[in-house]
């Protein structure tokens, strides 16, 4: 994640100028990164795409803050923010309630290729509103 705040914040403002389209593509590499730890077959192999996720995953978050400072509200923008930091940090307590047990009855690799190929579809969603984003501004 520190390769990929260091990336943005070097050379980030001059190539990405799109927030929305850049925010699909860390879920299409979160996604496709995660489908990978499922069919990584060694340990260097599954530490390295676990290291390309985070850089997405920073990737992605720099775009996410920056569209809900755009889109909230001042007087809102505390609020929101406070309810996006209590919905991630609710995430990995729910994952372990979920996972842990499903990883006793389905293997863990399939849980990380099922996981990466859900995700997937949600970076095309953010790349059809971005579109329809972009037509309505015009």
């Amino acid at each position: 994640m520190v390769v990929g705040g260091a990336l943005l914040a070097t050379v980030g403002a001059k190539l990405f100028h799109d927030n929305m389209a850049l925010l699909a593509a860390a879920f299409f590499g979160m996604g496709i990164g995660t489908g990978a730890l499922g069919l990584a077959p060694t340990l260097l192999l599954y530490l390295f795409v676990d290291f390309l996720i985070g850089v997405s995953t920073a990737i992605g978050t720099s775009p996410t803050y920056t569209l809900l400072q755009q889109e909230t509200e001042s007087d809102m923008q505390g609020r929101v923010f406070g309810l996006l930091t209590t919905f991630s940090g609710f995430g990995t307590p729910l994952g372990m309630l979920v996972f842990g047990p499903l990883a006793d009855v389905v293997d863990v690799r399939v849980i990380f290729v099922v996981g990466g190929v859900l995700t997937i579809p949600f970076g095309v969603w953010l790349l059809r509103v971005d579109k329809r984003w972009a037509r309505k501004v015009r």
